[in-house]
């Protein structure tokens, strides 16, 4: 399997106190962090100069990477029973949804988002 994946490189909280560096690895299509690894100061060096190091890495979500995300919104004014209908009917077609209200008096809005195994057609 390709991926098209955006890798990051980062001083994690401490990091600079640590002497690590952060590497994480997401799935473009999926939006989602799948892979994530702290490296000592030390191995990525070693890296850099193409040498191998062990390090354990935190791998997550592997059921949605190879997928494209989906998501959807829909306001529902001030009718919470309203939001209540929209959220189960995403629900039952699969989505995960929560309800939020929208600040400035906008009433509620149903946010739902999955992970599809194909691009639509467009």
């Amino acid at each position: 399997m390709e991926l098209k994946v955006q890798l990051s490189l980062s001083y994690p909280s401490g990091g600079y106190v640590d002497h690590q560096v952060k590497l994480t690895i997401t799935d473009a299509d999926a939006c989602v962090e799948f892979f994530d690894v702290r490296i000592p100061y030390a191995d990525f060096t070693k890296l850099m100069s193409t040498q191998a190091v062990n390090v354990t890495a935190t791998v997550r979500a592997l059921d949605k990477v190879g997928k494209v995300r989906r998501n959807e919104s829909e306001r529902v004014g001030w009718d919470k029973d309203a939001a209540e209908a929209v959220k189960a009917r995403y629900e039952a077609d699969g989505w995960k949804a929560v309800i939020d209200r929208l600040g400035g008096g906008g009433g509620y809005v149903v946010r739902a988002e999955r992970w599809d195994d194909e691009k639509e057609e467009g």
